[in-house]
């Protein structure tokens, strides 16, 4: 929160379109160890939720219909509903670090989360581990394990 008492998104927020925003909140809550800081609205099913993990902030949300906002605004969502209906993933990957990818990796696959293989460690200095959300997002989670080859 803000002096001012509203709530700060952070440095950075990823926003990741959701079909069912509360299957959404479940997963990254339950099943990943996300904490919900925010949703809206306070009642009824939610449209929209901030989720974080290790100081990392993102956004679950409905697609907004066209009828949100005006002018450049309106063409903004109207382009992305399209988009998400076609292709809900795209080629965005999202990285998310987290202290120890292996026992990561442990925690999501007991609470019966599929990923994409065991950690793999990479010769750029993370070791990581994809998988996908619900909604068919690719997450990639990682820990840093410093360069190898003489790199920084």
């Amino acid at each position: 929160m803000t002096t001012d008492g509203t709530q700060r998104q952070g440095a950075m927020s990823v926003h990741l379109s959701s079909r069912d925003v509360t299957r959404s909140i479940a997963f990254y809550t339950e099943a990943l160890g996300f904490r919900c800081t925010a949703s809206y609205p306070e009642q009824g099913p939610p449209v929209w939720a901030s989720l974080e993990l290790d100081g990392q902030k993102v956004m679950v949300a409905s697609p907004m219909s066209e009828g949100s906002g005006t002018g450049e605004w309106a063409e903004f969502h109207r382009r992305n509903q399209l988009d998400f209906d076609a292709t809900p993933c795209g080629g965005v990957l999202v990285y998310l670090e987290v202290p120890d990818i292996d026992a990561f990796h442990a925690r999501v696959v007991e609470r019966g989360v599929t990923t994409a293989g065991d950690p793999v460690t990479q010769f750029y200095g993370i070791r990581d581990l994809p998988l996908r959300d619900p909604d068919g997002h690719r997450l990639v989670f990682y820990s840093t394990t410093g360069f190898a080859h003489g790199g920084p």
